[in-house]
């Protein structure tokens, strides 16, 4: 589950009400840079709070309108579940 925000706490996206918690495969480039780098420290049951700079967030591009180029972020995120990989050679 997350919560992202602008650093003035200012929510920009959540689904900490949703039943069903956000699916993404580590290294998968489905997320921000800098969530797939933080989740990798972290354990089943875990909670953390990221703050994550543009250049591993939306650098300076944006998003859509939400977010404009060049800024930080702020998530705050529990691991509800996980799944070991395959192994690594």
């Amino acid at each position: 589950k997350y919560k992202g925000m602008f650093l003035d706490r200012v929510m920009f996206d959540s689904n900490t009400s949703s039943t069903a918690p956000f699916k993404f495969v580590v290294g998968s480039n489905s997320v921000i840079p800098g969530l797939d780098e933080g989740v990798k420290y972290m354990k089943e049951g875990g909670k953390a709070r990221l703050v994550i700079p543009s250049i591993l967030g939306y650098g300076t591009e944006g998003s859509l309108g939400k977010i404009d180029p060049n800024t930080p972020l702020l998530f705050e995120i529990e691991i509800v579940s996980s799944k070991p990989g395959p192994a690594r050679k």
